[in-house]
């Protein structure tokens, strides 16, 4: 789950079926709803750029335009399967995402990632 930064909505990932939900923080009804990456995990508002970025274990991360609504899928972002642990800091305006070392193919390492406006 995330709190949008005025508080007035949240938004929830669920893994099964894989569907990003923002519900109304005063009347609890879901106010927009999208299809999603697989294995959701860690999702964050950015709000400068009223977007939500949504870490999904399947091997990518998920990108969304929250003005309104309803949901827009910017981007998806291919990453590596099962790192879906992240962390998304305001003050450095980055994206952290954990990857997992892959069978001896590569090391766990710590993806970043830019936003673009």
């Amino acid at each position: 789950m995330a709190r949008d930064p005025a508080g007035s909505r949240i938004a929830v990932a669920f893994r099964a079926p894989a569907r990003l939900f923002v519900f109304d923080t005063e009347s609890g009804k879901p106010v927009a709803s999208h299809g999603l990456c697989g294995d959701s995990d860690d999702l964050y508002y950015d709000g400068p750029r009223r977007r939500l970025y949504v870490a999904c274990g399947a091997g990518s991360v998920d990108v969304f335009d929250v003005r309104g609504a309803k949901l827009v899928r910017l981007s998806r972002v291919q990453t590596g399967s099962g790192a879906r642990t992240a962390l998304y800091s305001p003050a450095m305006d980055r994206l952290f995402l954990a990857a997992r070392a892959n069978n001896g193919k590569s090391s766990a390492a710590i993806e970043i990632f830019r936003p673009v406006s």
